[in-house]
């Protein structure tokens, strides 16, 4: 909503608690001709309860992509006072198989109690959302 209401067009690859796959969702944006692919999810690890923060990634093979992560992961961070865990390269399916600008963001880590509190809570959410629409912005203009 909040890109939308800056003009932007935002084409959603699920607005229901369905899962189309890695392919299926690359798929989408490469043939809707997105201009930028941004993948949002919530981080998990095993045996480890303490560690939070957030993580925004691109992919090695398109290093253009950084300026894109950088912008979102300062904005979000800054937005939702969240742990800045930096930006990094991955080869994940979703930024490999996309054609255009492609990052992946993990707002934070479910297997920390603190923070899946955070998390839960729909004034989280929106400072979370708002951050990445603006570290959209911030790329984009």
């Amino acid at each position: 909503e909040q890109l939308e209401g800056e003009g932007i067009s935002v084409i959603m690859t699920r607005e229901e608690d369905v899962y189309p796959n890695l392919t299926e969702r690359a798929d989408l944006a490469n043939q809707e001709e997105a201009d930028l692919y941004i993948s949002i999810h919530v981080n998990a690890l095993e045996n480890n309860d303490s560690y939070a923060g957030i993580y925004t990634f691109y992919h090695p093979d398109k290093p253009s992509d950084k300026a894109l992560a950088e912008a979102i992961q300062a904005a979000v961070t800054s937005a939702s006072g969240g742990i800045d865990r930096g930006v990094e390269s991955e080869d994940y399916a979703v930024l490999r198989n996309t054609e255009m600008s492609a990052v992946l963001i993990e707002t934070g880590f479910m297997s920390c109690p603190e923070e899946l509190i955070k998390l839960q809570d729909a004034e989280y959410q929106k400072l979370l959302a708002q951050g990445i629409a603006q570290g959209i912005l911030d790329y984009l203009f």
